[in-house]
Formats: structure tokens, C-alpha cells, sequence
């Protein structure tokens, strides 16, 4: 079984991850393993940040790499495979690149096509794909990327990139479709209500084993009241 802890960055997809971890390891005693978030392992990152419209593209390609690395890695039958952030979540950032004119349209097809060759070449569908979006207030998720402290993150400039990939994550139906498609089971989770509320909601939906949409509904969500 996979298990995918998605969202804009700030959502709290690794205290999250960890939380679940730690209770199939340590409470349930199961195999699991945690495959983290790996930005700090790309060289490209901060070169990024400060000039996308020159790096977007090898930073992609990089995040690209390692995230399919860590399939790879990983693909093993007995164990749950708890990926905080997974390779689903590269298209949202390319894509955005694209909309905010940081790659061209010649290398997001590149990119695409280096995707879809990487999908074909791997069976990462022959486990069950829990897909858990992670949702939170944008005021909420830039506290805690200015909380968390890195560096290449806190330029106030970069307010307006954290808002346009929070729109990216929330309010693109193409976004949603793709996840839906590429996963067995998609659910939207409140990311503002009490961490062990999230773990609980989390394992429950695990546990009832079938697909349904959350109570939490997309459609629902007060996009004007959460300040996107």
C-alpha cells in the first residue's frame, strides 16, 4: 500500500507523514517505511527561487529524478510506502512554472514526455495509492513556512509564488482530475483542524478500505473565506 501526503508547501505534509509513521511503526508494528520531502537534496532549489525563469526547468527535471529514485528505491510488496510529497505533485509545479512563464512550452512537453516515459517504465500502480490533499488556510500555510525558518524560502517576493501555488493545488480541476486518475482513493483533509484529528481521519478512511470523496468536499470549500 501507498500512501501520498500531498499539498502546497506550508500544509504540514511532514509533521503529518511523520505522525503516521510512527503509529504503524512503533503502535501497529507494520512495515512502513517514510519516504521524505527532498528538497533539501536538490542543488537547483535556491537558484530557483531566485530566478525561475532559468532554473525551473533543471530543478523539475531534478525533483523528477529523485522522486522516481525513491520509487525505485522503495518498491517493495511487504511494506506500506508513506511518501511525504510524491511524484504526482512535480506536474503541479511544472505546470505552474508554465503559467508563470518560468519555462517555456518547449520544455514543459519535454518534461512531460520525460514523465510519461518514466510512468510507463515503472508498475507504481501495483499497489493501492492512497492519495490524502492536505488542505489549510493560505495566511496559515505562509506562517508556517516563515516558522519553519529555511532560507531560500523567506524573500517576501515569493508570497505572490506561494499564492499562485496554493490556487495551482486547490482550484484547478485539472489538478484534481490527474491526482484522481493517477491514484485508487483520493481524499481531501481538513490540514487546520487538531493534528491527532488529521492522523485519526487519516487511518479511518485506511481502515474502510473503499473509495469515497471525503465529507470535507471539494466543491464545498470557501475559496474567498480561506483569503486565495
Amino acid at each position: 500500500m501507498d500512501i501520498i501526503i500531498s499539498g502546497t508547501v506550508g500544509v504540514g505534509k511532514s509533521t503529518i507523514s511523520k505522525m503516521l509513521y510512527l503509529k504503524f511503526k512503533k503502535d501497529l508494528n507494520l512495515k512502513v517505511n517514510l519516504i521524505k520531502e527532498i528538497a533539501d537534496e536538490n542543488p537547483y532549489l535556491d537558484f530557483y527561487y531566485k530566478n525561475k525563469e532559468e532554473w525551473s526547468f533543471l530543478t523539475q527535471i531534478d525533483f523528477l529524478r529523485m522522486r522516481f529514485k525513491s520509487v525505485f528505491i522503495n518498491n517493495n510488496d511487504d511494506y506500506i510506502n508513506i511518501y511525504d510529497r510524491h511524484f504526482l505533485d512535480d506536474y503541479v509545479f511544472s505546470s505552474l512554472s508554465l503559467i508563470k512563464e518560468s519555462m517555456s512550452s518547449f520544455n514543459f512537453n519535454i518534461y512531460k514526455r520525460i514523465n510519461q516515459e518514466l510512468l510507463e517504465r515503472i508498475n507504481y500502480r501495483k499497489q493501492k495509492i492512497y492519495f490524502f490533499l492536505l488542505i489549510s488556510d493560505f495566511e496559515t500555510t505562509l506562517l508556517r513556512i516563515k516558522k519553519r525558518g529555511r532560507e531560500s524560502e523567506q524573500d517576501l517576493k515569493l508570497n505572490l509564488y506561494w499564492r499562485s501555488l496554493y490556487q495551482k493545488y486547490y482550484q484547478d480541476s485539472e489538478i484534481k482530475n490527474y491526482f484522481k486518475k493517477n491514484s485508487d482513493y483520493f481524499f481531501l483533509i481538513n490540514a487546520d483542524q487538531a493534528k491527532g484529528k488529521i492522523l485519526d481521519d487519516i487511518l479511518k478512511i485506511i481502515k474502510k478500505g473503499k473509495y469515497y470523496e471525503d465529507s470535507y468536499q471539494w466543491n464545498n470549500w470557501s475559496w474567498q473565506k480561506h483569503n486565495c
